[in-house]
C-alpha cells in the first residue's frame, strides 16, 4: 500500500520525538525518503491508469469503425442480423442475441452468438429452452423502461438500473452469467428491438464504460437493421409489382410449345420496364407480345401495365397488327408525351395443322429470330418507337413456323449484357447480336424451354450475374412432330 504525504509526515513527527540527536535525523532522512519515494509513485500510477483508460477508448474507437465498415458491406437482413450477434462476441460479450418485434408486434429472437461454437448451435436449435425465460424477462425489463436495462448477478453485484426475480437470476447465473444488460435498437424513431449481452464469470461485470459502448454499438447496428429492412421491404414490392406485370404462367398453346424467362437488373429493388405476354383471342388465334418501357420504378410499372393491357383491348376489339400497335401509340402519346417511349414486338399467330403463321410487327425493338433447321433468319421489319411520332405508322411482316421452327424474342437487356472481365467471344464486351444468334443455333432441335433457358445462361455467365438491365426471352416452337 502506497502512503500519501500526510501520512508520511505524521509517522515522522511521531519518530522524532521517540529519540534523540542524530538517531532522530536519520530516521527522518529515512522517512523523509519514503514519503519521496511513494510521492514519486503516485503521479506515475496515476498515468498509467490515464493510459490504459486512454488505450481503452481508442480500442473502442476503431471497433466502431470497423463495425460501420462491415454492416455497410451488406444489405441483407439475416447476415445483418447475424453480423451484429457475432460482432459483439468476444469484444463486448460472451453470447449476444438480437431480438426483432415481428409483423404483429411479438418480440422474437432472430440471431444469437456464443464464445462457444458448440453452445452456440445447441442455443440456436428451435427446441432449445435454456435460459429463455430469464433472457426473455430482462429483455422484458429494457423494453419496459425504454432504455438499457443492466444486472450484476455476480456475488456483491450490484443491480442499480434493472432487477429480475430470483427464480430468473438463478436461472442466468446457472447457465454461468455475472452480468448482462438489454439495450433497445433505435433507429428513425422507432424501436426496431433489443440487443441482448451476457459475460460469464471469467469476464468482467459490465461497468459504465461498458454501458456506454454498448449502447453507441446499439445506435450503429439499428441503423444498419433498420437499412437491410427497408431495402428488403422495397425489394418484396419491386418483385410483387413486377410479377403482376407479367403473366402468371403462359397460355398452353395446341401445336406449339412456349417458354419465357425474367432477370431483373442488378438486385431487383426497382421495377424495370421489360414485359412480355402470351393472350388468346379467338379460336385459333394467339397473340405474342414482349417489349421495354424507358425508365424504371412506378412510373415504368404504370406504363408497362398501359401496354400489355391496352394492346390486349385493342386486339380483341378486333383491330389487326399493325392497328393494334398504332393504337397503344395514340394512348402513350396522349399520357405521356415524349418524355416516355415504349419499344415492342407485337405477333399475332394463328395454328394450323402445318405449325403457325404470324403476323409480326416491330415498333423500335431488336429484331426477332427465326431458328429453322441450324439457320438462324431476323425477321426483316422495323417501325418507330412508341410514344414518340403520334402519327407513326406501323408495316407487318408474315412468318410462316414448320415443324420445329421456333421465334425467339429478346429485350435489349441481352443485347446489351456486358462482361465483368475480358470475354473472348465478346470482344467489345457485349453480349451482342452475333452471340445471341450463335447460341439459338446451337438450341437446334431443342424444345422452347431449352432455348429460353441457354439464353438467359449465357447472359448470366458473361454478366457474372450483375445485369445492368433487365433480361426478358420469350420463344414459341412448332411441335416437329406436326405433319407439314
Amino acid at each position: 500500500m502506497i502512503c500519501g504525504p500526510e501520512t508520511g509526515a505524521k509517522a515522522s513527527g511521531l519518530s522524532l520525538s521517540a529519540v534523540g540527536g542524530e538517531v532522530a535525523r536519520g530516521i527522518a532522512r529515512e522517512e523523509s525518503s519514503r514519503v519521496s519515494e511513494a510521492t514519486s509513485l503516485f503521479p506515475r500510477t496515476a498515468t498509467a491508469e490515464r493510459l490504459e483508460q486512454l488505450e481503452r477508448v481508442a480500442e473502442n474507437a476503431q471497433f466502431l469503425a470497423d463495425v460501420s465498415t462491415l454492416f455497410s458491406w451488406s444489405l441483407d437482413v439475416n447476415e445483418t442480423l447475424n453480423s451484429t450477434a457475432h460482432l459483439m462476441v468476444p469484444k463486448v460479450a460472451d453470447m449476444a442475441t438480437v431480438h426483432l418485434f415481428d409483423e404483429i408486434g411479438v418480440l422474437r429472437r432472430v440471431a444469437l452468438a456464443h464464445c462457444d461454437p458448440t453452445t452456440e448451435r445447441r442455443f440456436a436449435e428451435p427446441d432449445a429452452e435454456e435460459g429463455l425465460e430469464a433472457r426473455d424477462e430482462l429483455i422484458g425489463l429494457a423494453m419496459k423502461c425504454g432504455r438499457s436495462a443492466v444486472l450484476g448477478l455476480g456475488e456483491g453485484a450490484s443491480q442499480d438500473r434493472a432487477v429480475l426475480d430470483e427464480g430468473c437470476s438463478r436461472t442466468l447465473r446457472s447457465m454461468g452469467v455475472t452480468s448482462a444488460m438489454a439495450v433497445p435498437l433505435v433507429a428513425r424513431g422507432e424501436m426496431l428491438g433489443l440487443l441482448g449481452l451476457f459475460r460469464f464469470d471469467s469476464s468482467q461485470p459490465y461497468d459504465a464504460t461498458d454501458i456506454s459502448f454498448a449502447e453507441e454499438l446499439s445506435r450503429r447496428a439499428a441503423v444498419a437493421i433498420d437499412n437491410a429492412l427497408v431495402h428488403r421491404r422495397q425489394a418484396d414490392v419491386a418483385r410483387a409489382l413486377q410479377a403482376s406485370l407479367l403473366p402468371p404462367a403462359l397460355s398452353d398453346l395446341p401445336g406449339l410449345e412456349v417458354a419465357a424467362t425474367f432477370h431483373p437488373a442488378g438486385e431487383g429493388v426497382e421495377v424495370g420496364g421489360d414485359f412480355y405476354d402470351v393472350f388468346h383471342l379467338a379460336g385459333n388465334r394467339w397473340v405474342l407480345m414482349i417489349g421495354d418501357v424507358s425508365g424504371s420504378g412506378p412510373a415504368a410499372a404504370a406504363l408497362t401495365a398501359q401496354v400489355r393491357h391496352g394492346a390486349r383491348v385493342a386486339a380483341r376489339a378486333g383491330l389487326d397488327p399493325p392497328a393494334v400497335v398504332a393504337a397503344i401509340n395514340t394512348s402513350l402519346d396522349e399520357t405521356t408525351g415524349s418524355e416516355w417511349f415504349c419499344t415492342m414486338v407485337y405477333a399475332e399467330l394463328s395454328v394450323h395443322d402445318a405449325g403457325a403463321d404470324l403476323q409480326i410487327v416491330c415498333a423500335g425493338h431488336p429484331p426477332p429470330l427465326v431458328l429453322r433447321g441450324d439457320t438462324v433468319e431476323a425477321v426483316g421489319v422495323q417501325g418507330p418507337l412508341l410514344g414518340v411520332l403520334p402519327l407513326a405508322s406501323f408495316g407487318v411482316r408474315p412468318v410462316r413456323l414448320g415443324p420445329g421452327h421456333a421465334l425467339v424474342m429478346v429485350t435489349d437487356g441481352a443485347l446489351e449484357a456486358r462482361a465483368n472481365t475480358g470475354d473472348e467471344q465478346s470482344p467489345d464486351g457485349f453480349f451482342g447480336q452475333e452471340r445471341l444468334e450463335r447460341t439459338i443455333r446451337g438450341c437446334t432441335g431443342q424444345p422452347a424451354s431449352v432455348i429460353v433457358k441457354s439464353i438467359a445462361d449465357e447472359v448470366l455467365a458473361l454478366s457474372g450475374g450483375q445485369l445492368g438491365d433487365d433480361l426478358a426471352v420469350l420463344a414459341v416452337r412448332a411441335d416437329p412432330r406436326v405433319d407439314p
